[in-house]
């Protein structure tokens, strides 16, 4: 059932990650003569895991146990475009939320949430967002700012 004995108690040996290195240790006790069924309640796996391990193992080697990277949905805005977003944004002191969803909307024609175009102004773009600070035009130019928390 286990290709390769010899071939895995060498890469059982000499695997650094301890994730692949629990996965080489289940595919030796199975094929050490232990039943599928005791070695996946033995690692607390289900039983297709173990099965499906196994086949890894069969077919792939060691590179069939690391897990792959598996790549989500690209992005509506890539980083030229965000790099470019950014310098418009930084063109004005503050923005609100709504008013940055519509510039999006009028340079790329992307429609993002409240909630994806925070995650975009904080996350990808490094900016933060708070509540403007209100200044009384009337007010000199060189005044004080006093607390009135003692």
């Amino acid at each position: 059932m286990i290709a390769n004995a010899e071939k895995l108690r060498e890469a059982l040996d000499e695997e650094k990650e301890p994730k692949v290195k629990w996965k080489l240790s289940f595919v030796s006790l199975v094929a050490g003569g232990m039943k599928v069924e005791e070695a996946t309640a033995h690692f607390g796996i289900g039983i297709a895991t173990g099965y499906n391990w196994i086949r890894c193992w069969n077919s792939e080697g060691v590179e069939g146990l690391v897990r792959k990277k598996i790549p989500g949905r690209p992005p509506k805005l890539d980083e030229e475009e965000l790099g470019e977003l950014k310098r418009v944004l930084k063109a004005k002191p503050y923005w609100s939320v709504k008013e940055v969803m519509r510039l999006v909307k009028e340079l790329f024609e992307v429609n993002y949430s409240d909630e994806q175009t925070r995650r975009i102004l904080v996350g990808k773009l490094g900016m933060n967002y708070a509540k403007p600070f209100v200044r009384d035009y009337r007010r000199r130019k060189d005044a004080k700012i006093s607390s009135l928390r003692g």
